[in-house]
């Protein structure tokens, strides 16, 4: 009974011990018009015109705090999302947020996408130390 009440306790502080994003960030819901920018503005990253397909590392200009860490580069999946460590080695084309194989990242479009008939460019604008980093995907 001891030992059943003790494992029973430590899961319980166990599960209070692990920092999730929300203790960094508060999140709220907005909504608006999707307005693309002219491609012109942007860089297009030519490796994201297939499928499956990672970006080399890309700075994006300024130092960007995620959790405890800071970040200075990304890496852009062909698939919708964009992995914050530049470690990153696979296009990792199934949402799977739950496991922490691809982590750190932001997954707003996260789906087996394909690039063959489109595009994915970046545009930074802004300055410092009011930056704003921009991917947009395009068909």
């Amino acid at each position: 009974m001891k030992k059943s009440l003790l494992v029973i306790c430590l899961l319980v502080f166990m599960s209070f011990s692990f920092a999730t994003i929300e203790e960094y960030y508060t999140f709220t819901q907005t909504s608006g018009t999707y307005n693309p920018f002219n491609p012109d503005e942007g860089n297009i990253i030519p490796e994201l015109s297939t499928n499956n397909a990672l970006s080399s590392p890309i700075a994006i200009g300024f130092i960007f705090p995620y959790g405890a860490n800071l970040y200075t580069e990304v890496k852009i999946s062909s698939n919708g999302w964009i992995g914050l460590d530049a470690q990153q080695t696979n296009s990792y084309p199934n949402n799977n947020l739950s496991s922490t194989f691809a982590c750190p990242n932001l997954a707003p479009l996260w789906d087996d996408c394909n690039l063959d008939s489109g595009s994915c460019y970046y545009l930074l604008t802004g300055t410092a130390p009011h930056r704003v980093f921009i991917v947009q995907y395009t068909n």
